[in-house]
């Protein structure tokens, strides 16, 4: 699977297209997460345009740039917080990390279930993860020269089972990028009235699905029950320590 290269996702983002679609999921992310306050977050991908609300207030803000895709330095006109590593072995620290965000990666790694192993290892008990991926059912998944129909676009059910499958509570997902994969310039300026018509009439046709997650910490067995299980041959299935709600 070929990652979009880090220089066209910069050229895209800085076409009139790339710029809305950037401000509608912004403004999408913003709503989910207003606030990182004295937390850690990391973006994985080519996240940091999406990270930049959260450097004035979040006690440190991370930018992994996957070897594939390439990187770049970040903020500009600022020291650099963003690098170069695989996503599949992500060079910090076990439980360091308050918040994730997955932006053009999900739907391009190969390394998908190491990467979210890790991604859970470096979150904290109850650390939550906002992934965005190109929805299966949108337009913008099916435009040549958008990184949205790059790699594999997701339905919202198999992306809850995926980060099900990874130990990750999944909460409500949300659609966004409702407004047409085109540069016209008229329908740029419609973009607003595009995403309230879409959700109120037409959610599942976004064109990213953004999933909000909570890394699920299981109890440890009690020790004298554990032994006599392990005794008579079987272990026993972990249970969740936290539930759904805890939000």
């Amino acid at each position: 699977m070929l990652w979009p290269d880090v220089i066209d996702l910069k050229l895209f983002y800085a076409s009139p297209m790339g710029h809305k679609a950037r401000d509608v999921i912004a403004r999408a992310i913003s709503k989910i997460w207003p606030s990182a306050k004295d937390e850690v977050v990391l973006g994985i991908g080519y996240a940091h345009p999406y990270l930049a609300p959260y450097l004035h207030d979040a006690d440190r803000v991370l930018a992994l740039m996957p070897s594939a895709q390439g990187a770049l330095h970040w903020p500009l006109g600022d020291k650099n917080l963003s690098f170069l590593a695989d996503e599949a072995e992500i060079p910090l620290p076990d439980q360091s990390v308050n918040r994730v965000i997955i932006m053009h990666a999900f739907e391009n790694t190969e390394q998908l279930r190491h990467m979210l192993r890790e991604v859970w290892r470096v979150l904290v008990p109850s650390g939550r993860m906002l992934v965005v991926v190109p929805n299966r059912n949108g337009a913008w998944a099916r435009i040549a020269g958008s990184p949205f129909a790059h790699g594999s676009p997701y339905s919202n059910s198999q992306l809850k089972a995926m980060l099900r499958d990874h130990n990750f509570a999944a909460y409500d997902s949300h659609y966004a990028l409702f407004t047409p994969p085109t540069p016209n310039k008229l329908v740029l300026r419609s973009s607003r009235m595009f995403e309230v018509v879409g959700k109120r009439f037409f959610n599942v046709l976004g064109g990213v699905i953004i999933s909000e997650s909570e890394k699920q910490v299981f109890a440890p067995s009690q020790p004298k029950l554990a032994a006599k299980r392990k005794a008579n041959g079987y272990v026993a299935t972990p249970q969740p320590a936290l539930s759904f709600d805890q939000k």
